[in-house]
């Protein structure tokens, strides 16, 4: 075999013509490479708030409950429970067809965990049993698997469009007036972001269908501006008689979250959103 000094001299502009294309394709991948870091870093540092990730568990049980008042809600509290987030309401989005709308005006989400389902129930007949309130339990979680696709969607927006979110949205197609309807907390910088729970019943398979279709557009969002599901269960039971089959918590930046709302590009997609039923709150973290 050459030896480099062999190859060097024996065909020096061969030899002069791959260095130089090594050090040009050196000089051009690195600042790509530098820029993926650092827009890394910031992808996952909006996803360290989302705390939910590393404080709940696959294992135990977890408890949400949609609180109508604050008395019940310091009750609850001096109970005892292991706490995961307690959020104040800003904005009802969509309310259940499954209650009267008048027993929907929640202000307060409370999400505790429990290492089994009886000390929920006890938890439940003891505090839960006279209150207000939408309570579900949800015992399988895919938090596990949403820790990874994190970490995927922050490689993969290399690969997504990100969305067009400068065409401002029309008047009548508004779904959600965001900074109209909470304009302190669309710009209070104490706020880092925006908590959305939904809980969802499917629908029909031409619904699920549609749904999906609206789940891949909001993924290129995700990707692109570090928002996505920090909690993510199925429902094994509701109270007051209600259904639902999935939990799903999401996080949003604040300034991306507002952005989106504000923008077509955002109601069009919603309009492909097809739970069979749904309830969905906005929240801030309690005590913003």
């Amino acid at each position: 075999s050459y030896s480099f000094c062999t190859l060097l001299f024996q065909n020096p502009v061969t030899m002069f013509s791959s260095v130089l294309a090594k050090v040009l394709l050196g000089v051009s991948v690195l600042p790509a490479v530098a820029v993926m870091y650092l827009d890394l870093g910031g992808y996952y540092e909006n996803i360290r708030m989302q705390y939910l990730l590393e404080k709940g568990s696959v294992t135990a049980t977890t408890s949400v409950v949609f609180l109508t008042n604050d008395d019940d809600l310091n009750t609850l509290r001096a109970a005892g429970a292991t706490e995961l987030y307690i959020g104040r309401v800003i904005y009802k989005g969509f309310k259940t067809k499954q209650l009267p709308a008048e027993e929907q005006e929640y202000q307060f989400v409370y999400t505790t965990t429990w290492d089994t389902p009886e000390q929920y129930h006890i938890f439940e007949n003891k505090y839960l049993k006279n209150m207000s309130a939408m309570r579900t339990v949800v015992t399988t979680s895919y938090l596990d698997k949403f820790q990874f696709l994190h970490k995927f969607l922050g490689v993969a927006k290399f690969f997504l469009e990100k969305p067009d979110l400068s065409e401002p949205v029309q008047t009548d197609t508004h779904f959600l007036p965001s900074d109209k309807v909470f304009p302190e907390a669309s710009k209070d910088p104490n706020i880092k972001g925006f908590y959305v729970w939904n809980l969802l019943k499917k629908g029909t398979l031409e619904q699920q269908a549609s749904d999906s279709t609206y789940t891949s557009k909001m993924l290129r969002f995700f990707a692109h501006y570090g928002a996505g599901p920090m909690h993510l269960c199925s429902i094994s039971s509701s109270h007051p008689d209600t259904h639902f089959d999935t939990l799903a918590a999401v996080f949003y930046p604040q300034k991306a979250f507002v952005s989106l709302i504000n923008s077509q590009w955002f109601n069009d997609a919603l309009k492909l959103k097809s739970p069979g039923d749904t309830v969905s709150l906005v929240t801030i973290p309690y005590g913003l």
